[in-house]
Parts: structure tokens; sequence; C-alpha cells
């Protein structure tokens, strides 16, 4: 409380004190005492009148001192509150350098914890620089309460972010074990950096897979889950897999990958009924093998709708468009089937189990919108003996997805994609050309990597090696206008790299050109084009 304040009320407290008449509430007593008792009570003196009196003032003057505190702390009174103190440009300053220290420390464990170059570039640890960027251009604060708010804020960003999967796992199982409730956002947190880093986990993973030997692959995926394997290459690996919080199973044709492990997840982790619903809809996603579906057409459509239900039910939910995206494939299938188990047979006959499955679906849901979907399709067919007139008609037949239920980026849409940071072999690659010039370093990259390549040379600053990829045509500019205008182009490409969801890949008729859209998950796109020499395989980027 500032002094002068102080002051000013101990005065008019004081006051308070002296405008008290002495007798009169001890004349009021002694007569109250008289016409109320009868009787001689001659230990009531004058000492004890006194005393009464004395406690009269007391008892006012302690109201009049909790009235006047009581303004002086935000209460009705004309006192105004006490003023907040900012913090000093010293204490934000100090904050400052404790959160870029952090960042800087924690940047140094990962490039530690994972062997590759470049790491910062990961799309998380970029969000995770901003954050500390931004919060360091912030110059002031109303209080140190938001100081604290906004430094811990960025704290807990830059720890989640700036982390292996396997620490930050660990982070989220102690959390859960003192009792503390994990946020979607966190496991999603956990899920994306899973996502963008398999790649620099199945090259690991492939490196040694190859000299394993099994017999039996399922088993085989099962024994690596629970007690991994004693090989002595791939059993370091293995654990480094599993304890990212990633489960073995059998991809197809006998060969084994990893994917995030979901029942680990809602098992230690203890999430929210939304987050389990969507565990659940995610166990159920692997619906075909070997180009084929490899569930029955009727549980099929009960994964449908009951995927349609949770899309309606949660249309705010982080991975709404991905869930989207699964649904318009299942009901492709659901219509259609898929190369290796289509839904109609030799005479373009729709089969009598994918004709039970859509009839199950107009009886079990028909208010649904998958059920319009179905209803469309099935009483179209229906005139025509559930026939179509052509293998043509069939493959031609649009699957219409129902409005709201429409993803930004079809699943037809190509393939996920990662741009940077590299991956080893790519980035050998790199170090190699970069030193020898020659493009028949770059014999062994497909046009998808040379396009990586591209984009790391010229955020790295890199322009001779850029220009040395870039195709020799028509438009392209000399090397010296090209290295002026790479300076600009790094943090575009960063940007790029951070928002990029699939690629989609086309090649021209006689295959010396290729065009690369590199699709974000907004749907919006952009594209590269690479040519292709038919004599080496080699590629180059096209300027544009």
């Amino acid at each position: 409380m500032d002094d002068q304040i102080f002051e000013k009320r101990l005065s008019k407290l004081k006051q308070s004190y002296k405008q008290l008449p002495s007798q009169t509430s001890s004349d009021k007593i002694m007569e109250r005492i008289k016409k109320e008792e009868k009787k001689k009570r001659s230990f009531f003196s004058a000492q004890t009148l006194y005393a009464a009196s004395f406690i009269g003032v007391l008892i006012i003057a302690g109201l009049l001192g909790t009235q006047l505190l009581m303004r002086g702390n935000g209460g009705t009174g004309d006192q105004p509150p006490a003023a907040v103190v900012p913090p000093s440009a010293e204490d934000i300053e100090e904050r400052h350098k404790e959160i870029r220290q952090l960042y800087e420390d924690q940047l140094t464990a990962f490039d530690e914890a994972v062997s590759i170059a470049d790491a910062e570039q990961y799309a998380f640890i970029q969000d995770a620089g901003k954050a500390v960027a931004d919060f360091e251009k912030r110059e002031t604060y109303k209080s140190n309460q938001e100081l604290e708010n906004y430094y811990n804020t960025v704290k807990q960003t830059v720890e989640q972010n700036v982390s292996v999967p396997s620490e930050q796992l660990a982070k989220l199982r102690a959390k859960a074990e003192e009792g503390k409730q994990i946020k979607d956002e966190e496991i999603i947190s956990l899920l994306e950096k899973q996502r963008v880093m398999n790649e620099y986990y199945f090259e690991k993973w492939l490196s040694v897979s190859l000299n394993i030997h099994y017999t039996d692959v399922f088993a085989f995926a099962d024994e690596l889950n629970r007690t991994g394997t004693d090989d002595p290459e791939a059993g370091p690996i293995v654990k480094e897999i599993k304890d990212s919080g990633y489960r073995f199973y059998h991809e197809g044709e006998g060969m084994i990958n990893f994917q995030p492990d979901l029942t680990l997840l809602e098992t230690e982790l203890r999430p929210s009924p939304q987050m389990k619903k969507y565990f659940e809809v995610e166990n159920q996603a692997q619906v075909t093998e070997d180009g084929a579906v490899s569930v029955s057409p009727q549980e099929l459509a009960d994964r449908t709708l009951a995927l349609e239900d949770f899309i309606n039910k949660n249309p705010n939910f982080k991975y709404g468009e991905k869930l989207k995206e699964r649904y318009e494939f299942w009901l492709f299938l659901l219509l259609k089937g898929l190369t290796n188990s289509e839904a109609i047979d030799e005479e373009n006959r729709l089969k009598e189990e994918w004709k039970s499955a859509l009839e199950y679906v107009m009886e079990k849901d028909p208010n649904s919108q998958t059920a319009e979907v179905v209803t469309r399709f099935y009483n179209e067919l229906k005139e025509k003996n559930f026939t179509f007139d052509s293998r043509e008609k069939y493959e031609q037949y649009q699957v219409d997805v129902p409005e709201g239920l429409v993803p930004a980026v079809s699943y037809k849409r190509g393939r996920e994609f990662n741009i940077l940071p590299l991956p080893d072999k790519i980035h050998k690659t790199y170090l190699v050309y970069k030193e020898n010039g020659d493009i028949q370093d770059l014999r062994d990259l497909q046009p998808p990597d040379i396009i990586r390549l591209y984009m790391y040379a010229v955020v790295k600053g890199d322009a001779d090696t850029a220009y040395g990829l870039l195709y020799k045509g028509e438009g392209t500019p000399a090397k010296e206008e090209f290295e002026m205008e790479i300076k600009n182009k790094s943090a575009e490409f960063q940007d790029i790299s951070n928002r990029v969801y699939k690629v989609y890949e086309e090649y021209n008729e006689e295959g010396d050109t290729a065009t690369f859209e590199l699709i974000f998950k907004d749907g919006s796109s952009i594209s590269y084009k690479v040519k292709i020499d038919l004599g080496d395989y080699t590629s180059s980027v096209v300027y544009q």
C-alpha cells in the first residue's frame, strides 16, 4: 500500500475516535440497567461502566477501520484500488533469455537423440521457434502475472515440441500417473509428431529389417511388440521405435511396418471420451490389404455409419478433415469395392454380399447421409436388375460424398509427403553432389526426391547446388540473377514444407516431364515440374 494513502486513512480513523462522545454510551447503558433490573448490584462500579464505554468506542472504531480497509481493497468506497505495477524491462529481458536458453538446450538434446541433419526444419520445431521469437518481440506487459502467463505458455510449447516422441510420451505418462487430465491437444501433438517423424524411423527400420528372417509374419510382429528382438543391429532400433509410441503390424505381402500404438495411449493416458472414440475409429482404419477389402461389406457399412456419426457430432475435432477423407474412401469401397475385391462380378452384376450391405444401411439408419447416397445408388441399379451396362460404366460411376462430409483434400489426391528435413539417404546424396557437382551422383534419386533436394538447398542458402539442380531451358535465369532471387525464397520454401500434406504426381506420355502438385491441408496447392533425362534417368527442376 502507498505510504501517503496509509497516512491519510490513519488520520481519518483518529478523527473518528475524537468525534465519539465519551459518556453518552455509558449513561445509556446505566439507564437501561436501572429500568430493567430492580435488584441492587453493588459490584457494578463506575470503573466497570467506564470499561463498557471504552469497549463501545473500540467496537465503533473497529467498524470504521474495517470500512476504510474495504474501500482500499476494491470495495464500494471512493478510494481507488492499489495500482498494478508492470514488470520492469530487466524482468522482461530476463524471461526472454530464459526461454531462449530453454529452446537452445532442448534443440541440442533433440539433435543428440535424432541422427538427422537440420532437425530444426521439422514443422513442430519451427512452430516452437516462432513462439519463442514472438515472445522475444513483446516488450510491455500490464502486470507481472501477464508476463508469467505468457512465459509459461511458451515454455510448455518449447518443452512439448522440441522433444523426441519418446520423451514427449514419457512426460504424458508421468502426468497421467499423477492423476492429471491429459488434454486432447497434447495427445494430438504427439500423434502429429509421430506422423511427421515416421519417415525418419522407417528409414532406420528398413536398414535392418531386410536382414531379419522369420516364417510367421503375424507372430513376429507380435513378438516385436511384446519383447522386441535380440538381433544386435535391429534390437536398439526396435526399442527406439517402441519407446516412441509405435506398434508393429503386418502391412501386407509379408512386410512389417509400424504405426502409433493407440491402445497404449488409451490405456495409459486416460484420454477424453471424444479422443477415445477417435482411437476406436483409427483402430478400425485398416479395411484393405493387398488391393482388396479386408472386412465384410456389412462390417464396412457399420464402420462407415459410425464414422459419419462421429464426424457430425464433433464438428470442431482437430482431425476432422482426416476423418472426412477416410469417410470418402470407405463410402467408395462400400459402393464399388476395390481392385482385387470389386463389388460387381464378371457379368457386371452387383455381388449379393454388396447388395445385402446396401440394404443393411438403408434399414439400420435410413435417415443418415450415408443411407441417402446408398439409396440413390441402389435404386439406380435396381432399375437395371442390379447390373451395370458395361465395365466402363461401373468404373466411371462417381460416388458423391454428402454435403458436410466432403474433405478439403480427397483421398484420391496423392499420398502423404514430407519435404524437410531430408532423410539420411537424400542428405548424403546432397553432400556428394555439393562436393562434386556431377549430375550422375543424383541417379539413385527419384523425381520427388529432387524436388526435396532443390528446396533444401534454397532454404540453406546454397545457391550453387540449387542452381545446379535447375533445368537449363528457356526461362531459366542467369546464375547471378538466381542467387539474388533465392535470398527471398528461403522462408517461402520452409513455409511450404511446414504446410504441405500430400503430393500428387503426374507424368506426361513421353515420360520425360513430371508435375508435382504439393497439396496443403486446406486443399490449396502449388505445382513444380521436373524434367527427366530418359538416357540416364537423372532429373532437374524446371525454374518458376
